[in-house]
C-alpha cells in the first residue's frame, strides 16, 4: 500500500524512477500552459444545441497492442451525433507505448467516416518511468480549455492533469480561475482521469488524495 500511494502522489516524491521532479505536477501544468500560449484556444462548432460526445480511458496498451483502440475510434468517428473524443488517461501499461497509442488514433479514411478531435490528458501510467516527454510529443498538453458552441449556447470544458492523484497549487489557481468566467456559459464539464469525490472507499488510489 505505501509503495501504491509514494508512486501515485507527488507530496512523497519518494519514487523519481518513476516519476522523475522534471515532470512532477507543477511542472507538467507549466509546460502544458506554454503549450496552450503558443496555440489558439480551441473552439468546437454545434449545429445543434443537443450534441453527443464520446469519453474513454485505461487503454493500457500493452505489447504495442493498439486493436482495441482502433475499433472503439471507429464506433466514435462514425456516430453522426457526436462531436469530439475524450480520452482521460492511462493509454500505456507497456513503457514506451506511448507512440503507439497516438498513432491509433489517427483518422482513419478507410473506416471512420468524420476525423473528430481527440482530447487527452495524462494519467498515472503515462508517467511511471520518464515517460512524460512521450506524452507531450504526441498528446502536447495535460491542462487546458475548451468551448463548444452551439447555436444558443456556449458549454465549458475544463481537461486537468490529476496523473499524481493531486492537481497541485499552480493547477488548483488556474481553475479557480477559470471558474470566475463560469456564469458565461449554459455547462461546465470537467474532465480528468481521477475521480473528484469518493464513491467508493475500496478505491482509494482512484480519487485524488485528501490534500485536495
Amino acid at each position: 500500500l505505501m509503495f501504491a500511494v509514494c508512486v501515485a502522489c507527488d507530496s512523497f516524491n519518494l519514487l523519481n524512477t518513476f516519476i522523475p521532479p522534471s515532470a512532477t505536477v507543477n511542472k507538467r501544468f507549466e509546460a502544458s500552459q506554454e503549450w496552450n500560449q503558443s496555440n489558439l484556444p480551441l473552439i468546437i462548432q454545434s449545429v445543434t444545441d443537443d450534441y453527443s460526445f464520446f469519453v474513454s480511458s485505461d487503454w493500457h496498451v500493452v505489447n504495442h497492442n493498439t486493436d482495441h483502440i482502433r475499433h472503439f475510434m471507429s464506433i466514435a468517428r462514425n456516430c453522426q451525433e457526436s462531436l469530439f473524443i475524450l480520452a482521460l488517461g492511462d493509454f500505456v501499461t507497456t513503457k514506451g507505448c506511448i507512440p503507439d497509442a497516438a498513432e491509433a488514433i489517427v483518422f482513419d479514411a478507410a473506416t471512420q467516416l468524420k476525423n473528430d478531435t481527440v482530447l487527452a490528458t495524462a494519467g498515472n501510467h503515462d508517467l511511471y518511468f520518464n515517460q512524460w516527454e512521450d506524452y507531450q510529443t504526441y498528446f502536447k498538453t495535460a491542462t487546458y480549455a475548451y468551448v463548444v458552441k452551439t447555436p444558443h449556447f456556449q458549454d465549458f470544458f475544463i481537461v486537468l492533469d490529476s496523473g499524481n492523484g493531486t492537481l497541485g497549487n499552480e493547477q488548483v489557481a488556474w481553475l479557480e480561475q477559470l471558474l470566475t468566467q463560469r456564469i458565461t456559459y449554459r455547462d461546465c464539464f470537467f474532465c480528468t482521469h481521477t475521480n473528484f469525490f469518493i464513491t467508493d472507499k475500496n478505491a482509494a488510489l482512484a480519487r485524488n488524495f485528501p490534500i485536495d
